[in-house]
């Protein structure tokens, strides 16, 4: 438990900063940035399988769905205040910093029931300053409330040298939306309100070979004081952007990577594929993704993309929540070996945006579909309705599971 005063003094300062958005000061604006936003999200979630697992959390296993001290399940409806602060400073000297703030308010019935906890909404809760940087937390019976710094670096350049030091975001990613040369801050595609995705305590530095060619290297430590290494050497040639790596992830497996990026015809092309072998003993695993995107001259845009993911001799499938919630890794991307992802979006008017993300995992008979309409009621404020439908094979049975979100965001 954190103490309270951080609590009040997150909260005044949140709201100070809102009521005046966009003002700077005029004797150092090249100096200094602020921006950040508050949204509001609500959800519901309609699982049978959910409310078998509360059933037996509760009775056993034993009760009927009539016993159930909730009279609604299987719909549990939830809310989050989500507020992001994010100051920049930019020097003189060739120096550069951040400091980015997030914090998030939960109530509802997934943490009324225990099906989520502090560990379930925080990130960045392997990483090796995690305690440091956070600012608040509290909970109760049916909220939770935490506060950290997301983002806070330091960084150095010089010509064609830059150094970055703190918690940052690295980004080895060419493909959209599997990622296994992302070997520092994987991330989930399913995450519908972390924009900025998460980050690494870790130091990176750059430099640039020429405009689209740089070797880059950098080190992170997780919470267990291990270590993640790599160095990445980009080249542009032939038309597209390759890239290279090499290290190794949390001192447990060596990697070796491959990325490009590039066109066929008119069409971008890209892929990443990844070879993880152990340090000591286990199973060697390769993961690759690669796809086709296309933007129509009406602004339709089209994506392809696939995902290979070689799993552990003893995996096991899971189940939805293993799917949502479970932690990712750059050679865990999903819990199925095969993935095919399609989407598509299109801006219907200048201020209403469609878009529609379809997953199948062919060896499973499942699939995943996730339709999103986004709404610009003003310049600084965005509605959204999201929908994401599961229905997946497990050990038991087959499970259809729905996922829908409502949120109101502000920018400032």
């Amino acid at each position: 438990m954190y103490k309270t005063n951080h609590l009040i003094l997150l909260s005044l300062l949140s709201l100070s900063l809102y009521a005046q958005p966009g003002e700077k000061n005029t004797d150092r604006r090249d100096q200094f940035d602020f921006t950040g936003y508050v949204s509001g999200l609500q959800s519901v979630i309609v699982s049978e399988s959910l409310q078998k697992e509360l059933t037996k959390l509760y009775f056993g296993g034993v009760a009927d769905n009539s016993s159930l001290p909730f009279d609604e399940l299987p719909w549990i409806k939830d809310n989050q205040i989500h507020n992001r602060l994010n100051f920049f400073w930019y020097g003189n000297q060739g120096f550069n910093a951040s400091v980015q703030i997030r914090s998030r308010f939960n109530w509802g019935d997934q943490v009324l029931y225990g099906i989520i906890g502090s560990q379930d909404i925080d990130k960045n809760r392997f990483n090796w300053l995690d305690r440091e940087l956070k600012l608040a937390a509290t909970d109760g019976i049916n909220y939770l409330f935490q506060s950290e710094i997301d983002r806070l670096w330091l960084e150095y350049t010089y010509q064609n040298f830059e150094a970055r030091i703190g918690r940052q975001r690295i980004t080895w990613a060419q493909t959209f939306a599997f990622n296994p040369n992302d070997i520092f801050n994987t991330y989930s595609f399913f995450d519908v309100d972390y924009p900025e995705k998460p980050g690494s305590d870790a130091l990176r530095t750059t430099y640039y070979l020429g405009m689209a060619s740089k070797i880059e290297g950098a080190v992170k430590l997780n919470d267990k004081n291990d270590i993640t290494a790599g160095i990445m050497l980009k080249v542009n040639t032939l038309g597209y952007d390759f890239q290279f790596l090499g290290g190794v992830v949390d001192e447990d497996d060596y990697v070796a990577g491959l990325g490009w990026a590039g066109f066929i015809l008119n069409a971008g092309f890209r892929g990443e594929i990844s070879y993880f072998t152990p340090v000591v003993i286990g199973h060697n695993i390769l993961v690759g993704s690669a796809g086709f995107d296309y933007s129509f001259p009406n602004s339709l845009f089209l994506q392809f993309e696939y995902l290979y993911n070689e799993l552990p001799v003893n995996n096991q499938s899971g189940n939805i929540f293993s799917v949502y919630q479970e932690e990712l890794s750059a050679s865990r991307l999903s819990i199925y070996e095969h993935t095919i992802l399609l989407q598509a979006s299109y801006p219907i008017t200048p201020i209403f945006n469609a878009s529609l993300a379809l997953l199948t995992y062919p060896a499973e008979k499942g699939y995943y579909a996730g339709p999103s309409f986004d709404f610009s009621l003003t310049n600084n404020i965005q509605l959204s309705l999201i929908g994401q439908v599961f229905s997946l094979n497990t050990p038991d049975e087959r499970v259809d599971t729905f996922f829908g979100f409502v949120r109101l965001k502000g920018n400032f």
